[in-house]
């Protein structure tokens, strides 16, 4: 079998612009003149904490309008498996890997727009 080579990942456009949770902040002060900034800044972070808190206790965490998150249970790995390294062709072990929890986002059809 021959060894595959690797591709080159594709790269971001530097131009791709990012919403951080300061520009959030400065959202929610700007549009609600009688706020601070950091009383802004609390009220995105309880938001957020209660985001986390309520997707930690169920399964899904669902805002209308916006998307739903959804976890999603990784069993563990024992590990000690052979198999090929699809790029160099050569048997390795697999390493083992704890259980995990991970988060998926669909978002809903308002925030995809038409196709």
């Amino acid at each position: 079998m021959a060894a595959r080579t690797r591709t080159t990942a594709k790269r971001k456009p530097k131009s791709e612009k990012i919403f951080t949770t300061t520009d959030l902040v400065n959202h929610v002060a700007k549009k609600h003149n009688y706020l601070t900034k950091s009383e802004a800044r609390a009220i995105v972070k309880d938001v957020v904490d209660g985001m986390a808190k309520g997707l930690k206790r169920n399964d899904k965490l669902r805002l209308t309008g916006f998307g739903v998150y959804t976890k999603k249970k990784i069993p563990a790995r024992k590990g000690g498996k052979l198999v090929t390294n699809p790029f160099t062709g050569e048997k390795v072990k697999q390493k083992p890997r704890p259980a995990t929890v991970r988060v998926k986002f669909r978002p809903s059809k308002d925030l995809k727009g038409p196709r």
